[in-house]
């Protein structure tokens, strides 16, 4: 009697091919109204390379001219300046949905009654005030966002022995690294720090002196609305929260804070960024309301063919503890 072996037919089942799709382009177009004149146009795309120019240099602009009108992968902030005293009015604008609409931006620094770039004069000298609500004049670099600032409040506490040294540090992204911001002796209660900027990689502190001083380091990321504490990357203490710290050039200090930046340590504050996709890295979140003892975790939707160059990189991709951390985003 023959026995035939009956091979069962597998079923192959193929995992819908999945694509990340990138952000679209942020587009600018900067145009000349009714003032022709010269200014200069720098980008920072994040490309390492901080503020570039992207408009021509000593080039007279005239009436209706397009000064620039182009797109980034990944753009932070646009600046502009006048180098002469032939001041230039336009608008300068900017689009997320590929050049379907256009937005005004926001300038962080301009002077005038109003903030937003649908009508700005730049100029050289101060001669042009009365040419357009929002006015970057006198030379200055004004720094204008297409999203809302980020905005820094370092403050000291306003207890007995608060007051003291600290020196403050930011690093905007513009190829400077850490810029100091406030240093010296800072007295209870006071404001050290209150400033906006187009980007923010992060904050760092330190002590300068044995004289300590406590307070606090927040961020807004809604037009000074509502602030969060940074987090502290090398801080010691019970906590990493920043609300309260202390900052000492020794280690003589407590006062009762949680956190501690001590013996002349220059600490890092720095900004969860926002993106999905930060150089190659992916981060995941908890949502706001949960505790901060939940992971956010990464969950496996299929099957994924090795040889499909569209997921080559998840075979080399590597669980990173250090990407997780307390985000100050909503």
């Amino acid at each position: 009697m023959m026995m035939m072996l009956i091979r069962p037919q597998l079923s192959v089942i193929t995992a819908p091919r999945v694509h990340y799709s990138p952000p679209p382009p942020v587009c600018i177009r900067v145009t000349t109204g009714s003032l022709a004149g010269d200014l200069n146009v720098l980008v920072n795309s994040n490309n390492g390379k901080g503020f570039v120019e992207v408009s021509v240099t000593g080039r007279l602009y005239e009436l209706d001219e397009v000064v620039v009108d182009e797109c980034f992968a990944n753009l932070v902030g646009v600046q502009v300046k006048g180098t002469t005293d032939r001041s230039w009015m336009g608008s300068i604008l900017v689009s997320t949905d590929h050049r379907m609409s256009y937005n005004p931006f926001t300038c962080l620094d301009c002077s005038g009654t109003a903030d937003n770039t649908t009508s700005i004069v730049v100029g050289g000298n101060d001669d042009s005030g009365d040419i357009a609500t929002t006015q970057c004049l006198g030379g200055k670099t004004c720094t204008l966002s297409f999203r809302p600032p980020f905005c820094i409040l370092v403050k000291t506490g306003s207890g007995r022995y608060n007051n003291g040294y600290a020196e403050v540090l930011v690093d905007s992204g513009n190829g400077d690294g850490y810029v100091p911001e406030a240093g010296g002796n800072h007295g209870r209660g006071q404001v050290i720090v209150d400033k906006c900027f187009a980007d923010i990689v992060g904050v760092q502190v330190k002590g300068t002196n044995d004289d300590a001083w406590v307070g606090g380091v927040f961020l807004s990321t809604d037009n000074r609305v509502s602030y969060s504490a940074f987090t502290c990357d090398d801080c010691t203490g019970t906590t990493n929260l920043a609300g309260t710290i202390i900052v000492d050039g020794d280690e003589s200090s407590n006062f009762g804070a949680p956190t501690y930046c001590r013996n002349g340590n220059t600490c890092t504050l720095p900004v969860h960024v926002p993106q999905t996709v930060v150089s190659g890295l992916v981060r995941s979140y908890a949502c706001n309301d949960e505790n901060l003892s939940v992971r956010p975790s990464w969950k496996l939707m299929g099957f994924f063919n090795s040889s499909d160059s569209d997921c080559a990189g998840l075979a080399t991709s590597t669980y990173d503890e250090t990407l997780c951390g307390l985000g100050l985003f909503p």
